[in-house]
């Protein structure tokens, strides 16, 4: 049987997400002692046992709200059994603490200008896991820029290979060019990224999306970019967009997934 702690490694060195249930106390008859765990990972599959049965049925059940949510639960559950159940009752109760496991979101940034460099190191300050992109070889360094766990020296496409893109995935375009812009663009926003946004004037924005969309990129794909990019603050200096675009991120972050 896979160790569940091994399992726990696996998940958080993929980089993706899973739930781990702890059944915390016990009352009566129950399948499992205090301190049994569950981990459920993302797909349904199941390592360890809280108790088999409705414990792990309900258990599931909870995780699968977790995955959506992010927040933990504690649920306690009655092991009377249903009428007409396959398994015997146990007659107990039992309390499982049900938690999820996540890895930092990533953030891809396009751009290693001022506001990509300011956007770093305040992204990684609060729990971001940073790639910045960047063709220019002398702003693509890890020295100019703090908080980055790695950079990619290209525009973004040509290096595809090298990015992984999932639900969790944050995205920011800053790059230093219009025509660089609509290239990224083109290629993150059918992608499933939790959040897509592009820094650029009303102007330049309707240009790159008419423009888009001229091609064959459907309006709902494009309607899904946050554009301009950030909250309205009235943000001036670099490090204030920074500011606006990571508390756009943040209320992302933290509002409902749609699941």
């Amino acid at each position: 049987m896979t160790n569940i702690y091994s399992a726990i490694v696996e998940l958080i060195e993929a980089g993706q997400t899973g739930v781990l249930a702890t059944l915390v106390a016990k009352e009566g008859s129950a399948p499992q002692l205090p301190g049994a765990k569950m981990l459920v990972r993302p797909d349904g599959s199941i390592v360890g046992t809280v108790g088999g049965g409705i414990p792990e049925k309900r258990a599931c059940q909870a995780a699968a709200e977790v995955l959506c949510t992010g927040k933990a639960q504690l649920i306690t559950i009655n092991l009377r059994g249903d009428p007409g159940a396959s398994e015997p009752p146990c007659g107990g109760r039992v309390t499982i603490f049900v938690e999820p496991i996540a890895t930092p979101h990533p953030l891809l940034i396009f751009g290693a200008g001022h506001v990509g460099a300011a956007l770093t190191k305040l992204a990684a300050d609060l729990g971001f896991r940073v790639t910045v992109i960047d063709e220019r070889p002398e702003f693509a360094r890890l020295e100019r820029l703090p908080g980055a766990a790695d950079v990619k020296l290209g525009v973004g496409p040509d290096v595809a290979d090298q990015l992984r893109i999932d639900d969790r995935t944050f995205m920011v375009i800053v790059t230093h060019g219009h025509a660089n812009d609509e290239e990224v663009l083109r290629w993150v926003v059918a992608s499933p990224a939790r959040y897509i946004g592009m820094m650029a004037s009303r102007r330049k924005v309707k240009t790159i999306i008419d423009h888009l969309e001229s091609q064959g990129i459907p309006r709902e794909q494009l309607d899904r970019v946050h554009k301009p990019i950030g909250l309205d603050i009235g943000a001036i200096s670099p490090t204030e967009i920074a500011v606006s675009i990571a508390a756009e991120m943040i209320a992302v972050l933290r509002g409902p997934k749609g699941c």
